[in-house]
């Protein structure tokens, strides 16, 4: 091996090596972002869920609430003694009071069954009347501690949400209280957290915990004997409150999901403070655990006050991650076996040379010999296309010598005459320029010169007119484009217009075979925007038939008989269009005939 080949092989050696190392990171990087993207999905599908039944629940005890408060203000003795309540001294206050709680607390006893915590009536100037929960704190000022009541009292409108109370945060449930059209203040019906976040575990069998922000304790608190309200600092972040209640407390965490949290805490933190929903998932062991927060708004903010949070097993991300190590690898080992089989190629190539530069050569000389043949053939097809265009031009040309000499006998005036013979000419002429137009088809002489998109169809149309009138076949132009010019060749256009008026003609005179009378119309349409010119010719020949219809614009391809087709009209035309004008020529079928498109692109 000389020299050069040696420095080759190097520089191929290096070459490859780069190359494989850009192809293992790209297939790194986009079966990363598949995998991303798979487990994405999960953790956004368990977020989904836990907010689901988040909202389901919170739908529930909604209803209750509803429930409730329409047995309060159908209970015209009960909105009585409210009413009555505001408006006497503290003695019949207390007796009024202790009336409304024994006639509503067979009502409080079912609501509780059913995890109501506060029943709480209130005056319109925010003092509490009567709380069922404890019957014996009443007569407090809930200005600046109570922000929804006081935005019930001025609305008269319904309110719910989380909110802070004086020893813990409640799900409130607000309704305003109308006696005869005045307003009498409001009654309060809220549920906790804990017994919220246990129906949660009840309904959908998801382990799920509330974490309150601490700035809703915040408040003076009031003594309580019993365990309802137990709150320990949270695992998550420090500035919330891990809501414990019985049988669900911070030992029922596994040690591995609390080292999981702790793991995670920074990046919980920060997804926190930007009180969004969010979904984490963390290894433990051989499974993998997803752990979702779903944001709850305080009652009268967008402030985000707490978080209800699910922990729940996926296998399925363990499998996504697996299959990305399992592909990741596969393709590393293919890859490197490909590029090694590159590299023997190579050499390979190199060690021959000499030989492959000779069979090029005899290669290229066979494909001159090729050309050359396909050029002669090519010319073959063309000859044969202006023999069967000519057919249709010198068809017109014995009509209008008919009508002349029928019009010689019944002394038509000579103006009629005169037309009659123009329009010969104009036919003769077409006809002598047909075979200059294929003459210069492949000549690489040939130039574009600018001409008008819309005269080279009317100049067509008037050649063919008179011929398509006597088949009783009428044309209409319907012309957009109002003199838009185009560089081009103008007589190769003309060309494919009048093979596809010639083809709708066709059609149209073979569909007469079956109805004789029916009318034939062709149609013309030109449009452009500013990037294509759209030619559209349309009939009502009855279409193509659907098995050929894939087929008509192969070379040779024809559906009439040899004497009246050489089948390279269309296929003429489809490389008019193509090849020298860098369009495109479309054909489908419409209602009752064809339409074929030709769509060429407006160069500036």
């Amino acid at each position: 091996m000389d020299k050069d080949h040696g420095n080759i092989i190097s520089k191929v050696k290096s070459v490859l090596v780069i190359l494989f190392i850009v192809i293992i990171v790209t297939i790194f990087f986009i079966t990363k972002n598949t995998k991303d993207d798979r487990i994405d999905y999960l953790l956004k599908k368990d977020y989904q869920a836990l907010k689901v039944h988040y909202l389901f629940n919170m739908k529930y005890f909604k209803k209750i609430a509803q429930n409730n408060y329409e047995q309060v203000i159908s209970d015209k003795k009960a909105l009585e003694i409210f009413s009555n309540a505001y408006v006497v001294n503290k003695e019949k206050r207390d007796l009024l009071r202790t009336q409304l709680y024994q006639r509503l607390k067979k009502q409080y006893g079912y609501m509780k069954n059913l995890g109501v915590l506060q029943f709480h009536f209130v005056f319109p100037d925010n003092t509490s009347f009567l709380r069922f929960h404890k019957p014996s704190k009443n007569g407090d000022s809930l200005n600046n501690v109570r922000k929804s009541y006081e935005y019930i009292h001025k609305n008269k409108v319904y309110l719910s949400g989380l909110e802070q109370g004086k020893t813990t945060p409640g799900f409130r449930h607000i309704f305003p209280i109308i006696r005869d059209g005045i307003y009498i203040g409001l009654v309060d019906i809220s549920f906790s957290p804990k017994f919220i976040q246990e129906s949660l575990i009840e309904s959908s069998r998801l382990y799920s915990h509330f974490l309150v922000k601490k700035d809703l304790f915040k408040v003076k608190k009031w003594q309580r004997n019993d365990n309802e309200y137990h709150y320990i600092p949270s695992l998550e972040n420090e500035d919330y409150m891990f809501a414990v209640s019985d049988g669900h407390n911070l030992e029922n965490i596994s040690k591995s999901e609390k080292n999981s949290i702790l793991v995670l805490r920074k990046k919980i933190k920060k997804y926190m403070q930007s009180s969004e929903g969010f979904s984490l998932y963390k290894k433990e062991g051989n499974k993998y655990k997803i752990f979702s927060f779903f944001p709850i708004k305080n009652i009268k903010s967008d402030n985000v006050s707490a978080y209800i949070v699910s922990h729940s097993n996926n296998r399925n991300i363990g499998n996504i991650i697996n299959d990305f190590l399992f592909i990741n690898m596969i393709l590393f080992i293919m890859i490197l076996l490909l590029l090694y089989i590159i590299y023997i190629n190579i050499i390979h190539k190199i060690l021959l040379k000499e030989e492959v530069v000779k069979k090029i050569k005899l290669l290229r000389k066979k494909d001159k010999m090729l050309i050359q043949q396909s050029k002669l053939a090519t010319m073959g097809e063309m000859i044969g296309n202006i023999a069967h265009q000519w057919r249709q031009p010198l068809n017109a040309v014995a009509v209008v010598m008919m009508k002349l000499e029928l019009m010689n006998e019944t002394k038509f005036k000579s103006t009629e005459v005169e037309k009659m013979i123009k329009n010969t000419n104009d036919s003769l002429k077409f006809m002598s320029n047909t075979i200059d137009d294929f003459r210069r088809f492949f000549s690489p002489t040939k130039k574009k010169k600018r001409f008008i998109v819309s005269r080279a169809v009317f100049d067509v149309v008037n050649i063919v007119n008179a011929h398509f009138t006597g088949e009783d076949i009428k044309i209409e132009v319907d012309d957009n484009l109002k003199g838009f010019t185009m560089k081009g060749y103008k007589s190769e256009l003309e060309q494919v217009i009048l093979n596809l008026l010639n083809n709708a003609k066709d059609a149209i005179i073979k569909r007469r075979k079956e109805s004789p009378y029916f009318p034939g119309k062709i149609k013309v349409l030109l449009t452009r925007n500013d990037f294509l010119i759209r030619v559209t010719v349309l009939d009502n020949g009855g279409g193509i038939n659907k098995n050929i219809i894939k087929k008509i614009f192969d070379p040779y391809f024809t559906t009439k008989f040899q004497s009246k087709g050489t089948g390279i009209g269309l296929y003429m035309s489809k490389m008019i269009i193509e090849n020298d004008m860098g369009g495109e020529l479309k054909v489908h079928n419409i209602n009752d005939g064809a339409l074929f498109e030709i769509l060429i692109k407006i160069k500036t």
